[in-house]
C-alpha cells in the first residue's frame, strides 16, 4: 500500500448471470511497452465488463484515453524508425488522435482531448494477504519506571 496506493481504485458495479459490469471511474495502472520502462497509464471514465469464473475473469475495459498522454507514451516507447516499419509517422498519428478525439472538450478551445479506447483483459484469481501490525515488546516483561 505504500508505493501502490495510486493504483488502488474501487469500482461499484453489479453481477448478473456471472458478468460483472461496473460504473465508470478514472483508472491509473502500471504498464510497459516494448521499448519503454514501466509507465503509468491513465484512463478516464473506465468501465469493466467481465465474465467471472472461479479462476479469474475475462472481458473488456472501455474508457477514454487522454490524447496527449497516449501520444507521449507511444512516442517514448516506439521510436520513429520503429513506427516507420509499420508505415506510420508520429505526426500523422498525433493528427489522427486529435481529429478522432470524441470526449472531454477543452473549456477554452472546445476541442476534444480524449479518444474512445477499449482493452481486452484477462485476470487471474489472486488473494492478497496484508500482514498484521507488529508491536514492539520488551523481553522479560514490563520494565516501566526503571
Amino acid at each position: 500500500m505504500r508505493f501502490g496506493k495510486k493504483f488502488v481504485t474501487r469500482f461499484h458495479g453489479k453481477i448478473v448471470n456471472g458478468v460483472l459490469t461496473t460504473d465508470d471511474q478514472d483508472l491509473y495502472f502500471p504498464a510497459s511497452m516494448t521499448f519503454a520502462d514501466v509507465s503509468v497509464e491513465y484512463l478516464r471514465a473506465a468501465r469493466f465488463r467481465l465474465k467471472l469464473t472461479p479462476e479469474g475473469a475475462t472481458g473488456l475495459i472501455g474508457a477514454y484515453a487522454d490524447v496527449e498522454h497516449l501520444y507521449r507514451t507511444l512516442v517514448k516507447s516506439w521510436s520513429t524508425h520503429h513506427q516507420s516499419y509499420g508505415q506510420a509517422s508520429s505526426p500523422s498519428i498525433y493528427r489522427a488522435l486529435r481529429r478522432l478525439a470524441d470526449a472531454y472538450p477543452d473549456p477554452k478551445t472546445g476541442a476534444n482531448t480524449a479518444i474512445s479506447a477499449a482493452m481486452e483483459v484477462k485476470f487471474a484469481h489472486a488473494f492478497i494477504e496484508h500482514p498484521g501490525e507488529k508491536v514492539a515488546a520488551v523481553k522479560g516483561g514490563d520494565h516501566a519506571g526503571q
